[in-house]
C-alpha cells in the first residue's frame, strides 16, 4: 500500500469541435447491433445499443488515442458493477470493435468481435448527443467513481476539496487478483487546473481530469511497482439509458 502527498500543475487541454459517431454491425450473430456517441479531445461518450442487453442499450465512456485506438467501459450499476469493457481500433470507415462482458455477465452475454460500418449520423441523433455536458463544473466528486469487475479488479477514485483554495484531495484505490495480486492507496493533494489536475507518487506521474459522468486517469510517466491506474472511471448508476436494471 502507498500513501503520500505533493504534485505539480496540470496542462489544461485545449477542446476541439465534437465529433460524432454512429457504428453499425451489418452482419453475423448480433447483426443491427449500434455503437453511437460524442467525441471531444480523447474522450466519448454515448451508448452502445444490442437487443441482448437488459432493456437493450447501455451507456458507454471512454478513450481514443492519437492511433484510433478505443478504450471504454460500461456505466456502473446501483450494485458496483460494469457490463463490459469495450476495446477495439477505429481505421477510416470501420471500427473492430471488442465486447468483454463482465463475469457477472458471462451467462448472459459471450464475447464478440464486430467489424463496424460508420453510416451518417442523423440531426436528431446529434440532438441528443449535444444534451452530453462533458467538463464538469468543477473537479470535485461527492462520491468515489469507478467500478467493480468481478473480484479480480477494482478501480474506484474520489476527489474532494483541498486544505487550500484551488487545491483538490484524493484517494485513487486500485485492486487486482492474480499471479501478482495488488491492492494500493495513493492519497495526495495536488493543485487544480479547471477540471483535471497532476500528480506524482514516487516517480509514478500521472492526470486526473473529471468529467460529467465519468473520470478519466492518464499516466504522463513511469509505474507505481509495475502498476498503472488508466483507465475510465465511470460515475456510480448510470449503465442503463433510462430505466434501471
Amino acid at each position: 500500500m502507498a500513501t503520500a502527498c505533493g504534485g505539480k500543475q496540470g496542462q489544461q487541454k485545449q477542446d476541439e469541435q465534437p465529433k460524432y459517431y454512429y457504428w453499425v454491425y451489418q452482419q453475423g450473430e448480433h447483426k443491427d447491433a449500434e455503437i453511437l456517441f460524442v467525441r471531444m479531445n480523447d474522450v466519448f461518450k454515448g451508448e452502445y445499443i444490442d437487443f441482448d442487453f437488459p432493456k437493450n442499450r447501455v451507456a458507454i465512456m471512454g478513450t481514443i488515442d492519437s492511433e484510433g485506438n478505443v478504450n471504454g467501459v460500461s456505466g456502473v450499476t446501483s450494485d458496483d458493477m460494469i457490463l463490459g469493457l469495450l476495446k477495439g481500433k477505429i481505421i477510416g470507415d470501420k471500427f473492430q470493435a471488442v465486447w468483454l462482458p463482465s463475469p457477472r455477465m458471462s451467462d448472459t452475454q459471450r464475447f464478440r468481435e464486430m467489424e463496424m460500418t460508420k453510416k451518417e449520423v442523423s440531426g436528431e441523433m446529434k440532438t441528443d448527443l449535444d444534451n452530453i455536458v462533458f467538463q464538469a463544473k468543477t473537479p470535485h466528486t461527492e462520491i468515489a467513481y469507478g467500478y467493480s469487475l468481478g473480484e479480480q479488479q477494482r478501480k474506484h477514485i474520489h476527489v474532494g476539496k483541498g486544505l487550500k483554495n484551488g487545491e483538490v484531495e484524493f484517494f485513487l484505490h486500485l485492486v487486482e487478483s492474480g499471479i501478482n495480486d495488488i491492492d494500493i492507496t495513493i492519497h495526495g493533494f495536488a493543485p487544480q487546473n479547471n477540471n483535471s489536475f497532476r500528480y506524482n507518487e514516487k516517480g509514478y506521474e500521472f492526470e486526473v481530469t473529471v468529467y460529467n459522468g465519468f473520470i478519466t486517469v492518464k499516466t504522463i510517466s513511469g509505474d507505481l511497482d509495475g502498476v498503472k491506474a488508466d483507465g475510465v472511471y465511470p460515475a456510480p448508476e448510470m449503465m442503463v439509458i433510462g430505466d434501471e436494471v
